[in-house]
């Protein structure tokens, strides 16, 4: 699954994030093994 950003809109109307990402963002198989 795709990390989660939780987002809101702040007073002036703008997207902003409530918290960073709960985990690294970019391709997961540079963690996996090769086999």
């Amino acid at each position: 699954p795709l990390p989660q950003l939780a987002i809101t809109v702040d007073n002036e109307g703008y997207l902003v994030a409530k918290a960073p990402f709960n985990e690294a963002v970019g391709p997961s198989f540079w963690g996996r093994d090769s086999q």
